[in-house]
């Protein structure tokens, strides 16, 4: 009977036992199953999302030969769980190769994210970025000497050379300045964005969509695998490739002919309006920039004379000198105060009430045409036709008279800016009646206050991309003009061309004239000795001389003059003559666009003439 009353009262117990499980099983159920709220909860506590970076874009020339292209470097990443308490700085910055206080100043910003919290202790993190392959070679070795840092496989931005520095910009990591504005579009704090140039305002279509990645954590933060697999991740979706007019070729040759020359180059096909080259020097090496020591690399450019980040193709601004006489002779023509066959005996000396306000420079036959003109480049005509031009359009006042020649100049593209990208640009000047005005008083100045204008000096400021263009409209004889145009195609989306219609009205036949004397300049006048065999090359040469340096060299020429392909201006500070350097380069470049190759010991010899040339003066007020 003992026994029974035993064995019922364990029967009781276990029942109550089973019970109690059963209800806790439920419980446990309800709460992780049908609960959603705790079921969130639980997953948040474990689950991480992270963000997982897109392929940046890369950049072609208009053959589809990579200019900007992404590399494999290495990220120095610390994890702060793991470092030693006093890490030897000193002793990092040498196994990196780099400088004391550079390597001091990332450390101690990973620092303050740990101290702030905006970086996880028990996650590693990039202190040092884009670690070259050399670099991070000579750093593994060393690693055993830094508990808690290690190297991650990373991308970087790498250039061709003689890249087009300051039309592509370069890569630079994000400041605490810029991580407000840049966090709400996906970005964080290390991440590298476009400093200028195709760079910057291409930055967004480039970079690509971020992707997410869930990953799971422990209850300390630390790393423990995919979550589900890694099903519900999200690819990071590459930026998109873009491809520019730019001719990668011929924009090397081009840098090269510019060694040791401060100046400018720019080349357009006339037919389409596309830019083949932008040159500007000095100017710097965009691997140096993006590589491990890029502060000391930047700091040294920015002390650098001749300021190596003026980008002169765009934003130099200059004298045209001669070069404008062919502008200012179509402006005459068109306005039917001269005529093509119209001559004019030079003096070698211009007089206004009996005193000498300019000179000849040139040697030539007394009597010529307009052709013959732009051959010899006779400042005593030009200043004639200028003079006539104005005379000729006076309805009202010299201020009218004035302001009407300074639209005709605006009809080449002068005074305004040219691309439509956002690219710095500056848009030069024509000078309006207004500033003579102020200068003299209304109606107290005549032409002779503005005598240097018809032979492009005195107020007049063009850039090299406003002369390229200007003698692109004369290359196309006015017809089917198009503004000037750097990119082909973002992704898959080609880009439309942009069609200029505010062309002066004038006839082919002078459009003709002005062509023939540029034809002449070249083979008989002041750019002789540039011609090229088998080419029909024609141009306008320009000397802007300095008070107390040598004078400017100026040209801008065109090949094959029937049908041009090709316009090219060239600028080189204290080049000297025109003829002397900037037509060389012109006539050098036209004939290895056109042929692929610079032909002939003649031509060979002055290719290596103007390649060793050194032209720089540097102002060291």
């Amino acid at each position: 009977m003992i026994e029974n009353i035993a064995r019922r009262r364990a029967s009781v117990f276990l029942g109550l036992v089973i019970t109690l499980f059963v209800l806790l099983a439920i419980q446990l159920f309800n709460l992780q199953v049908l609960e959603k709220r705790y079921h969130v909860a639980a997953e948040k506590n474990v689950v991480k999302q992270r963000r997982t970076e897109p392929v940046r874009g890369e950049i072609y020339d208009r053959h589809g030969e990579k200019i900007a292209y992404n590399i494999v470097v290495y990220d120095l990443e610390a994890l702060y769980v793991a470092l030693d308490e006093e890490l030897d700085i000193e002793a990092l910055a040498s196994a990196l190769g780099m400088p004391l206080t550079e390597v001091q100043e990332r450390y101690d910003v990973y620092l303050d994210g740990i101290n702030t919290g905006a970086i996880p202790k028990v996650r590693k993190y990039p202190i040092i970025r884009a670690l070259d392959t050399t670099t991070s070679m000579r750093l593994r070795e060393q690693l055993l000497d830094f508990p808690g840092l290690s190297l991650t496989p990373s991308s970087r931005r790498e250039y061709v050379q003689y890249a087009p520095a300051h039309l592509l910009g370069y890569m630079g990591e994000i400041n605490k300045d810029e991580l407000k504005e840049y966090t709400a579009k996906g970005y964080r704090m290390g991440d590298y964005i476009g400093r200028g140039g195709i760079e910057s305002e291409f930055e967004y279509a480039l970079r690509g969509i971020n992707g997410e990645a869930y990953i799971i954590e422990d209850v300390y933060g630390a790393e423990r695998g995919k979550f589900e697999e890694g099903i519900n991740d999200a690819k990071a979706r590459p930026g998109s490739d873009l491809y520019l007019t730019i001719d990668l070729a011929l924009q090397q040759y081009a840098r090269g002919l510019m060694e040791n020359k401060k100046g400018a180059v720019v080349a357009i096909d006339p037919r389409s309006g596309e830019i083949l080259t932008l040159v500007s020097t000095p100017d710097y090496n965009l691997s140096e920039i993006m590589g491990v020591n890029r502060g000391e690399y930047f700091k040294s450019i920015s002390n650098a004379p001749g300021n190596p980040f003026l980008d002169r193709t765009l934003t130099g601004q200059y004298q045209p000198g001669s070069t404008f006489k062919t502008i200012s002779a179509l402006i005459a023509l068109s306005s039917g105060t001269w005529s093509r066959s119209r001559s004019y005996v030079c003096q070698y000396i211009y007089r206004l009430s009996g005193q000498t306000v300019l000179k000849c420079s040139h040697t030539h036959e007394p009597s010529q045409n307009i052709g013959q003109a732009l051959m010899h480049s006779c400042n005593p005509y030009f200043w004639e036709v200028f003079k006539k031009c104005v005379y000729g359009l006076r309805k009202e006042s010299y201020a009218q008279a004035l302001d009407d020649w300074g639209d005709a100049c605006r009809s080449f593209g002068l005074d305004t800016t040219l691309l439509d990208i956002g690219m710095a640009e500056s848009k030069g000047n024509v000078p309006l009646s207004s500033y003579y005005d102020g200068l003299y008083g209304q109606k107290r100045w005549a032409p002779t206050a503005m005598i240097s204008l018809g032979i492009g000096q005195g107020e007049l400021l063009l850039t090299p991309l406003q002369m390229a263009f200007a003698y692109s409209i004369v290359a196309n004889r006015g017809l089917q003009v198009f503004y000037p145009s750097l990119i082909r195609q973002i992704g898959q989306s080609a880009q439309g061309k942009r069609e200029y219609n505010n062309v002066l009205p004038t006839s082919w036949r002078d459009y003709e004239a002005v062509i023939d004397g540029m034809r002449l300049a070249v083979s008989s006048g002041t750019a002789k000795g540039n011609s090229i065999p088998g080419i029909s090359f024609g141009g306008k040469t320009g000397t802007v001389e300095k008070w107390d340096q040598p004078s400017h060299s100026m040209f801008v020429g065109m090949a094959p003059l029937k049908e041009p392909e090709i316009v090219i201006a060239v600028i080189v500070e204290n080049g000297g003559a025109g003829g002397s350097t900037a037509a060389p380069i012109a006539s050098l470049m036209a004939e290895k666009y056109l042929r692929g190759n610079v032909l002939g010991p003649e031509r060979k010899t002055l290719e290596y003439t103007i390649k060793t040339k050194n032209t720089l003066v540097w102002d060291e007020k």
